[in-house]
């Protein structure tokens, strides 16, 4: 009977995937084919096929995803098709998702029609959305809270601006997430007496201080820049969304300042700072992007790099041959002949990321190039991080244990955990141990990522034993990754 069963939805499938195949072939049956597939009694074929209609573009697909809306029974399969809708974006779709907040009892559902409510724009929503906020606030509903505090602001209605601020905002026993929901939601808006409250969050260190950067993102006031660039020195935690903004924003002031961050050690914020300096589109910013695309140790981030070159570099440039040698990317031993060269550039901005970069790896062969470019080099933020470059290779492997144990920012700590992970010193994995002891997750998870990476045996037990103590389900998941690597004899690749 289970056979049976399996083999009944094996075909299913098959079938699914023919009728997908096929509609892609005959573009004009491909929504027809989708929509039967609507009909089918096997919830995982309706799913797929929504997710289809929702990525398709087609004005077609409306009815029929309101119809499962309004009739499927299955709750995961209501809540996908909201989430087409709200990737489809049509008006038509407005009513219906009104009346699933007032009538459908899936918190999934209801999930779902808030994150849509926050790219469909209807001021007829306005009402029954804050009736949903006050309901999710009964329920405890954090995750729904934040998101319709934010598409309360996308419907533009007048009231909003009062609701989001006297309501949630100065209700400071609200959730940090709900209250940055509401300051998204302002930058949604529109309404230009925002900045202010908005910077005011920033200043303060407002716990909901990463919603305020999104809000003011959105609003692209210019009024932000300063206070935004003076933010990312005391809101670590937020620089992915700091930055974002200042990109969103696009004066050039902002340019060095996303500079700097293509050090940061959470590539997200690298990510993002590559991104932004892609769309204020200064010159300034190709030579240390070009690093980027060469250096950076996450694949992502020099993808976006190359991305961003891609929008700096003039067709001009790209047709005389400005490429760029990806074969043997990431900050490793390696590279050193690259990184040295890199510290004769032009941009002081590649100079100062070249010595950060070479005291990151604490090699030796690095003294003589460092102390010849610190006697030629004239500007001092690039002098103060040859300095400190010299002083990390003098230290060695001893220095980042200092760093890893005794540090006293996150930031140094998890530097030391990266550089440690790509050291060739034997050392390397027993002062790694010591950092799984640490107590910031975070920390723990670049140290769980080094020794990974580093195949040692060594770390099989340590890591075993901290899987039964470790509160964090990310971490618990890398080290599951990583034992798995180290039992195995296999690459670590997470």
């Amino acid at each position: 009977m289970f056979q049976r069963k399996a083999l009944g939805f094996s075909l299913s499938l098959l079938l699914l995937i023919s009728a997908v195949s096929k509609a892609e072939e005959r573009r004009p049956n491909s929504i027809d084919d989708l929509v039967k597939a609507l009909k089918s009694k096997d919830s995982k074929i309706r799913i797929a096929a929504i997710e289809k209609l929702g990525k398709s573009n087609d004005k077609r697909a409306i009815e029929p995803l309101i119809e499962v809306l309004k009739k499927d029974e299955n709750d995961r399969v209501r809540a996908e098709s909201v989430e087409a809708l709200g990737f489809l974006g049509d008006k038509r779709a407005v009513e219906p998702l009104i009346y699933a907040l007032k009538y459908d009892d899936s918190r999934s559902v209801h999930w779902e029609v808030a994150r849509a409510f926050e790219t469909i724009r209807a001021k007829e929503a306005y009402q029954p959305l804050i009736e949903e906020f006050n309901n999710a606030i009964t329920r405890q509903w954090r995750d729904s809270a934040h998101h319709v505090a934010s598409a309360i602001g996308n419907t533009r209605d007048p009231r909003a601006y009062d609701f989001l601020t006297k309501e949630i905002l100065d209700k400071k026993t609200y959730h940090p997430f709900i209250r940055s929901g509401a300051a998204v939601g302002l930058g949604k808006l529109g309404d230009k007496r925002a900045v202010e409250i908005l910077i005011g969050m920033l200043e303060e260190h407002d716990p909901a201080a990463y919603g305020a950067a999104d809000g003011l993102g959105l609003l692209k006031d210019k009024r932000a820049v300063k206070p935004l660039i003076d933010a990312l020195d005391k809101e670590a935690e937020h620089r992915s969304h700091i930055a974002e903004a200042l990109g969103e924003i696009g004066d050039k002031r902002a340019v060095e300042p996303l500079i700097n961050l293509l050090r940061d050690s959470r590539s997200y914020t690298r990510d993002k700072a590559v991104e932004a300096l892609g769309k204020i589109g200064d010159k300034r910013a190709i030579e240390p992007l070009k690093y980027v695309a060469k250096i950076d140790r996450n694949s992502h981030t020099r993808s976006n790099a190359r991305e961003a070159l891609g929008i700096l570099i003039p067709e001009e440039m790209k047709r005389r041959g400005y490429t760029f040698d990806f074969l043997k990317s990431t900050l490793t031993a390696d590279n050193l002949p690259y990184i040295v060269f890199a510290l004769k550039s032009k941009s002081k901005y590649v100079r100062k990321l070249a010595a950060f970069d070479l005291g990151e790896l604490r090699d030796k062969r690095a003294i003589d190039y460092l102390k010849e470019a610190l006697k030629n080099e004239k500007e001092e933020e690039v002098k103060k991080e040859i300095t400190r470059a010299l002083s990390k290779i003098e230290t060695g492997i001893k220095g980042l244990l200092a760093e890893l144990t005794s540090g006293k920012t996150e930031e140094e700590r998890i530097n030391a955990a990266i550089s440690l992970g790509y050291s060739d010193d034997k050392r390397a994995v027993s002062y790694l141990i010591k950092g799984l002891e640490d107590k910031n997750a975070r920390v723990r998870r670049y140290v769980i990522n080094s020794l990974g990476r580093l195949g040692s045996k060594e770390a099989i037990k340590p890591l075993t034993d901290l899987l039964h103590r470790e509160d964090s389900e990310l971490n618990k998941q890398i080290i599951e990754y990583a034992l798995k690597a180290l039992r195995e004899g296999s690459p670590f690749l997470f």
